[in-house]
């Protein structure tokens, strides 16, 4: 015990070891004990959170423990969720990868404008402001790249 504490990189060495072992060790779940395990790990970050802030434990408010585990059974869910083919995954595809780059962006642009304003305190406000113009404007990107001359716009998507 206290030889690990004096030595950080003997922790380091730990945990590289275990995630070496999560890496090569098949871990199977099957989808209902998957959602199960969710739904619980789930409910344990949401008492977490309410919990952590309503005493002002924490110094910030983005990181909680049960995140992880949450995380983790999620991704398992919908790595064993499997879809029939369609159509719509073509744009739901394009959508997501502009989102994903044009999110920050949009983000930087909101807080300048409404900071202008006065209304930068309103965190709930900048978000949803946020998601919505970054939807708007990745779904403006995908129709004008349909068009003849803006051909060259799928190199944001593809």
């Amino acid at each position: 015990g206290h030889l690990i504490s004096r030595f950080p990189e003997v922790r380091f060495h730990r945990t590289r070891i275990f995630s070496m072992y999560l890496a090569y060790k098949k871990i199977h779940f099957t989808q209902k004990s998957a959602i199960i395990a969710f739904c619980v790990s789930f409910i344990l970050l949401f008492f977490e959170i309410a919990f952590v802030t309503f005493f002002h434990i924490a110094r910030a408010y983005d990181m909680f423990f049960f995140l992880v585990p949450t995380s983790f059974f999620m991704f398992i869910v919908l790595k064993e969720t499997h879809l029939t083919d369609h159509t719509i995954y073509i744009t739901l595809r394009k959508l997501s990868s502009l989102m994903f780059y044009l999110h920050l962006l949009v983000a930087n642009t909101v807080i300048t404008i409404l900071s202008r304003f006065r209304v930068l305190y309103h965190e709930s406000l900048i978000f949803i402001v946020t998601v919505a113009l970054t939807i708007l404007l990745s779904l403006i990107i995908i129709r004008l790249s349909n068009m003849r001359p803006f051909k060259w716009l799928t190199k944001l998507y593809l």
